[in-house]
């Protein structure tokens, strides 16, 4: 039958409805409201037969009448989540935008409702950062939770609330480091490393720190493996355990001894000293009891070192090779994946092994880095006075040795690129070198095959005019002075087996040595050639020596073995009182 009229009405802020039109015909009105209330509106129908429906029981339709500066509050974000160990640092502040997303000025308080949790100003004007710290002085480990209030007054959605957890783990109850001793001493270097399990003890008194010990000695069935105690007791199968006759040149041996260092001494940090005779491009770890005579070679150490982090996941912080001739970039970048600083020396050691000493200064390094260095400043102080040791140790940071091998790869690249013409310059460079002590042993002379780096890329740089030569062998030397965090080195006099005085000049040492014989064809050349490194499985430095010693027409090198490096004896100064029994 058709509509007759309409009746609508009007509820103001929630409150009761009121008839606004009744038994109107027209299909629009206007309602005159006032800024900050809320009206909803509500209708009804009359049909022509004089029907009357029910108003419904909502409203059709609500809207709010703002002012033209309504100011409408917006944080960010609205919940922080702080994390930290008992007993240690507070965590960081935490940041908390305060913003207007709308008109107008917005003024904002706030504040907190736990003694905990601060925030650094508690007033302002929109927009605003303010920062909230916890404080965990005295707080046990747990979880605890607090409340933000931000208030905007009288501006839309204030006030609002961040919600802060604050998580406090218990504080770590294993010690900083776990110091790793492989002694190889079955070999002449016995007498040297006879007392170490003594001497160690002295720094066991430190609680921060696991000293564990694999030590083979020059006699029958003399293996041991060793968790050091600081009163010198010991109980086998406890903190001492027989381990037989081992091949020290084993690679099962060193990985399995690192693997149980690891597994049963877990710690924040990890040093491995691999102390015995070494050669950078042979190996290290001899044992003269085995038949031949076994050492770790290259790959066996490579792998060996590899399988005992579980492919690197948990990486040694320090690896001291204290052993000779093993400060090379070669050596380095194979331990790139396994460990994070090494330490070597360029050129022959000295039977030093100042184990107690390495490990006191773990009890109050403050980082691995620190570790590394106050290690080598060790080496170097007690190689230097009262008695002077010509000598050479550096500490390599691991993480910039793929960058130096892209350096280097670089300057070969420009030199291979022009090799005929340069082939005298860089046999020149060749020559003036510094180089270290790998075949006459005590006597450095053009026959030796290793090369300080950085003096190496200096020499052709003087010695090559082309400026784009210079160029990258700059880089080169640049990238040396990045990989290289400290390096040590004295010159002096030693004396050989036979009572012969020789001189080592070792001043344009640098820390980092590379393979660069006087000619192809010697002891372990083809070994190199044939990648025993992933240096020359990664980086083009071999087809550099293939393609120079080619063009330079040099004369072949002596095949015959130089034997094994020999360690300098270090004698330590002892004084001798009186002692008289009355």
């Amino acid at each position: 039958s058709g509509i007759k009229n309409y009746d609508i009405q009007v509820q103001v802020n929630g409150g009761s409805w009121s008839d606004w039109q009744t038994n109107t015909t027209a299909t629009s009105a206007t309602y005159t409201g006032s800024s900050g209330n809320t009206y909803c509106f509500r209708s009804r129908a009359e049909d022509n037969a004089g029907n009357i429906e029910s108003y419904p029981l909502s409203a059709d339709t609500c809207l709010t009448v703002t002012s033209a500066d309504t100011p409408i509050l917006q944080i960010s974000p609205v919940s922080l989540s702080f994390t930290a160990t008992e007993g240690g640092s507070n965590p960081a502040a935490q940041a908390i935008s305060i913003n207007n997303d709308g008109t107008g000025t917005l003024n904002w308080t706030a504040s907190d409702n736990v003694t905990w949790l601060s925030l650094d100003s508690t007033s302002g004007t929109a927009p605003a950062t303010m920062n909230a710290s916890v404080d965990i002085s005295g707080l046990s480990a747990g979880t605890y939770n607090a409340t933000i209030t931000i208030d905007g007054g009288s501006a839309q959605d204030s006030p609002q609330t961040v919600d802060v957890s604050l998580t406090v783990a218990p504080s770590s109850t294993q010690p900083t480091w776990t110091m790793m001793f492989y002694i190889a001493g079955d070999n002449d270097l016995a007498s040297f490393l006879e007392n170490q399990v003594e001497e160690l003890q002295a720094a066991a008194q430190h609680d921060n720190l696991n000293i564990l010990v694999l030590s083979d000695l020059y006699g029958n069935n003399d293996s041991w493996r060793y968790h050091i105690q600081a009163d010198g007791q010991y109980t086998d199968n406890v903190d001492r355990w027989f381990m037989g006759e081992l091949d020290m040149g084993n690679p099962d041996t060193l990985k399995n001894f690192v693997q149980w260092a690891m597994d049963n001494y877990p710690a924040d940090h990890y040093y491995l000293n691999i102390a015995d005779h070494g050669q950078g491009t042979r190996g290290i770890a001899w044992d003269y009891r085995s038949s031949p005579k076994s050492f770790l070679t290259i790959p066996e150490l490579r792998a060996a070192l590899i399988q005992a982090t579980n492919n690197g996941t948990r990486k040694i912080d320090v690896l001291h090779y204290d052993a000779c001739l093993m400060g090379m970039l070669e050596n380095a970048y194979d331990a790139k994946d396994v460990a994070d600083y090494m330490i070597g020396y360029e050129n022959l050691g000295w039977a030093l092994f100042a184990f107690s000493g390495y490990a006191q200064a773990a009890a109050t390094a403050t980082s691995s880095q620190d570790l590394a260095t106050s290690i080598a400043k060790i080496y170097h102080n007690r190689t230097s006075s009262p008695t002077l040791y010509p000598h050479t140790v550096s500490v390599i940071d691991l993480s910039q040795v793929e960058s130096l091998k892209n350096s280097l790869d670089e300057l070969i690249a420009t030199l291979n690129a022009n090799l005929g013409a340069y082939a005298t310059a860089i046999i020149n460079a060749r020559s003036a070198v510094q180089k270290f002590d790998t075949r006459k042993f005590f006597v450095i002379d053009n026959e030796d095959e290793y090369v300080d780096l950085y003096n190496l890329a200096n020499k052709l740089k003087t010695y090559i005019s082309d400026t784009t030569v210079q160029t990258k062998a700059q880089a080169v030397m640049d990238s040396v002075q990045q990989t290289v965090v400290v390096e040590y080195h004295r010159s002096g006099t030693v004396v050989d087996i036979n009572g012969n005085s020789h001189y080592w000049d070792l001043d344009n040492a640098h820390g980092l040595a590379i393979y660069f014989p006087p000619g192809s064809g010697g002891y372990g050349y083809s070994d190199y050639m044939a990648h025993q490194f992933t240096f020359t499985q990664d980086s083009n430095y071999h087809t550099f020596l293939k393609d120079f010693f080619g063009l330079a027409n040099l004369p072949p090198v002596d095949p015959e073995d130089p034997g094994i490096p020999p360690m300098g004896v270090y004698q330590q100064n002892k004084i001798f009182l009186p002692f008289i029994i009355k």
